[in-house]
């Protein structure tokens, strides 16, 4: 079983341009595979017996290295909660101890909100000392 993995707020803060950088190519990536999607169904509709293997295997490759993007921040000790990625919460504790989550939005310079794993984002509360 692995051990879990806390974050302070620093070490939390420290990751974030480069997790900044990894969600916004996340987005692109993620409307290129929406576009290239759209193409290939809507020539598919004009084209029925058509060939469109070379369109598929790009649309795949897409697809693999996003799932690359999604495990790169999965791999920083993020948890993805939307799946554009512009919600991530990293495992910290309260000053008392009790495991929270810290939590970032996409455009957020810094870590300045927690919740509980019942509360959700719903329920974020600013961040205090000793986190």
């Amino acid at each position: 079983m692995e051990e879990k993995r806390y974050f302070t707020v620093a070490e939390v803060n420290a990751l974030l341009p480069d997790l900044e950088d990894r969600v916004r190519r996340l987005i692109a990536q993620r409307q290129e595979i929406s576009q290239k999607a759209a193409t290939l169904q809507a020539h598919r509709a004009d084209d029925p017996g058509g060939d469109f293997m070379q369109q598929e295997a790009e649309l795949e490759f897409l697809l693999t290295l996003l799932k690359g993007a999604y495990a790169g921040i999965e791999a920083m000790g993020g948890e993805i909660k939307q799946p554009d990625a512009t919600l991530i919460d990293f495992l910290g504790r309260d000053p008392q101890g009790g495991e929270v989550c810290l939590c970032w939005r996409f455009g957020e310079k810094t870590i300045g909100f927690f919740h509980s794993f019942t509360e959700g984002f719903a329920g974020r509360k600013p961040v205090v000392e000793g986190m």
